[in-house]
C-alpha cells in the first residue's frame, strides 16, 4: 500500500486488454501518477463478461489489506491516486 493503484494484466479469467492497458500506462506517466503492476491469479473480476462480449477492458485495482473483512484498510493517497488516474484517463483518448 501507498505505491499507487494496481494495473493488472491478468486475472484468473481475464487477459485485459493490450492496447487499453498499455494507454492507462502511458496516462499515468504523463500525469506522474505512481501505479503499481499486477497479476490476480486467485481473482476474477466483472470485467470478463465485458471482454466476452468484445469490449476492450483494463482493470484498476486498489490496493487493500484486509479485504471483506471488517478491518479493510487502504491508504488515502492510493485512493486519491486511483481517482487521479481515472479522470485523467477519461480526459483522454486511446491511441494505438
Amino acid at each position: 500500500m501507498g505505491e499507487g493503484p494496481i494495473i493488472v494484466h491478468h486475472d484468473g479469467a481475464v487477459h485485459y486488454d493490450t492496447a487499453l492497458t498499455r494507454h492507462l500506462i502511458r496516462v499515468a506517466e504523463e500525469h506522474n501518477i505512481k501505479v503499481q503492476h499486477g497479476v490476480f491469479t486467485h481473482y476474477s473480476s466483472n470485467g470478463h463478461a465485458l471482454t466476452l462480449s468484445g469490449v476492450p477492458t483494463s482493470l484498476i485495482a486498489l490496493p487493500a489489506r484486509y479485504t471483506h473483512s471488517p478491518n479493510e484498510m487502504v491508504s488515502e493517497s492510493d485512493l486519491m491516486q486511483c481517482l487521479e488516474l481515472i479522470k485523467a484517463l477519461l480526459s483522454t483518448e486511446i491511441s494505438s
